[in-house]
């Protein structure tokens, strides 16, 4: 992924797609969202905005953005961010909800979102934002996560210390692919 930097995580909410029938006060997205806002709010989850036309998307903004850099520290940063996300859809999908399936999912660090006034593709509706929240910095999002299991130093190191060991000459390399092609013979 060439990500140099992000802006913001995203948690579509389809509860629309899991509920085909749907008592019609929930049709709306705007009023689901407005009924599941004190959990949002109790969870200290609440987003930065709202997007919403069908269904609805919770838009966490970072203050700053986050510099993902280009070097081994690249996949540390973007499984981070991510680890945020699902936790952030976990949360919102543990919320009961009248016995509606909320079907929050993360999305992708890539996503982009769809600007107020322009019409979603999927049913012609009008898409909406409402600023509800505050931005976010970093680290009041990674203190969402939970701990790391205590093996987890442990086994990390162990990993560090085994990346690398076995090296492949060109010579046994070539003798292996030879081995290959005689057993396809």
């Amino acid at each position: 992924t060439n990500i140099s930097a992000v802006k913001m995580l995203c948690v579509d909410v389809d509860y629309k797609n899991q509920n085909p029938k749907l008592p019609e006060k929930y049709l709306d997205p705007l009023t689901v969202f407005k009924e599941i806002l004190p959990d949002l709010e109790h969870m200290g989850i609440i987003p930065t905005y709202l997007e919403y036309s069908r269904n609805f998307r919770l838009i966490y903004v970072l203050d700053q953005p986050v510099k993902v850099p280009q070097e081994d520290t690249k996949r540390t940063i973007l499984t981070l961010l991510e680890r945020i996300t699902v936790i952030l859809t976990e949360a919102i999908n543990s919320i009961y909800f009248h016995g509606i399936a909320l079907n929050a999912e993360p999305q992708k660090l890539t996503a982009f979102v769809r600007l107020p006034g322009t019409i979603n593709s999927k049913d012609e509706s009008l898409v909406h934002w409402v600023e509800v929240g505050t931005t976010y910095t970093f680290e009041e999002l990674e203190e969402k996560l939970p701990p790391l299991p205590a093996w987890y130093d442990d086994w990390k190191a162990r990993k560090k210390k085994r990346k690398g060991k076995k090296v492949i000459t060109i010579h046994e390399s070539q003798d292996i692919n030879k081995r290959r092609l005689e057993a396809f013979k």
